[in-house]
């Protein structure tokens, strides 16, 4: 029996067994009925790769998602203006796209491959599910789509946001206002930006915080106290014994205040946190924290936009 066309490797060996070619994933195909939806494909051999492409994602499958489906490439996979156009996509702010339907609201698309990019955001829900949710400014990466947007451009960090005046708390991940604010992983929370989370001196010097920038170890802190002991993690030499006390347990060579609470989040490795007085590990979120720190705190109240 001939082999199918996706398993010929080179070019001359996908032509001479009278397949196709496409030169822009080097895969071999065959596509007699280009009219042919790609959805009607049901075998990984049959799906043509140079309009199609073989998922396994349960919110575009379905019931197929663990044997896969053969599905349209979404026009956001195609990254030049040239080849975008060619797919009878549009490009627009260095992305291409599809929005047959603008007046559409985001939230009504069910699959991946539906979501416009250019104004919706593919997320997922905390069971994992799929949502395409309505952009939010922190969303848009250019300073055109965010004045497009009605948003405000943040030329020192290059993001887009929207500042209502609310205390930072009440902002999540996606609306946190970045000229004053900042997402904080580890803790989930939006909150007040501090000397330490600004990368350049500029930013550093000419923050509202009243921060002052050591260029020797390339960090911003409050003025009139010591470089914070943990910017000497790793680095037992440097670290100040003066202020600071050393750590070294498991994979974890940590300067901390003398003192203080130990640096549990920034232990990484469950045996190490587990052999750190202080610590425990939290198994619903794979992080070290402080043994008061519990995780039935409630998250912050999304703020629409």
């Amino acid at each position: 029996m001939d082999k199918p066309c996706v398993e010929h490797y080179t070019k001359d060996d996908c032509v001479n067994a009278g397949c196709q070619y496409d030169d822009a994933t080097s895969q071999c195909y065959s596509d007699p009925d280009p009219s042919k939806p790609c959805d009607q494909f049901q075998q990984y051999d049959d799906c043509p790769v140079n309009r199609c492409e073989w998922a396994y994602d349960a919110a575009d499958c379905g019931a197929s998602a663990d044997e896969g489906c053969c599905l349209g490439i979404p026009c956001s996979n195609y990254y030049d203006e040239v080849t975008c156009e060619q797919k009878g996509c549009t490009w627009g702010d260095n992305e291409c796209y599809s929005d047959p339907n603008p007046g559409t609201p985001c939230e009504q698309f069910t699959k991946p491959s539906d979501c416009p990019t250019n104004r919706c955001e593919q997320s997922e829900d905390s069971q994992g599910n799929f949502q395409c949710l309505t952009k939010v400014c922190s969303e848009f990466y250019t300073e055109q789509t965010c004045d497009d947007a009605k948003c405000t451009w943040n030329a020192a960090t290059y993001s887009c946001y929207n500042d209502t005046g609310l205390s930072c708390d009440h902002y999540d991940d996606r609306t946190c206002p970045s000229d004053r604010c900042i997402y904080d992983y580890d803790e989930q929370l939006c909150r007040t930006m501090q000397c330490s989370d600004y990368w350049s001196e500029d930013q550093c010097v000419q923050s509202a915080e009243g921060c002052q920038y050591n260029a020797t170890y390339s960090v911003c802190f409050p003025q009139g106290e010591p470089i914070p002991c943990s910017v000497f993690n790793y680095n037992q030499v440097d670290c100040p014994t003066t202020y600071c006390s050393w750590l070294s347990t498991g994979n974890a060579d940590l300067c901390y205040e003398t003192g203080g609470d130990p640096p549990c989040r920034q232990i990484y490795e469950e045996s190490t946190c587990a052999a750190v007085s202080g610590c425990a590990w939290d198994s619903a979120t794979y992080t070290c924290v402080g043994e008061s720190t519990t995780t039935t705190q409630a998250p912050a109240k999304r703020v629409a936009f």
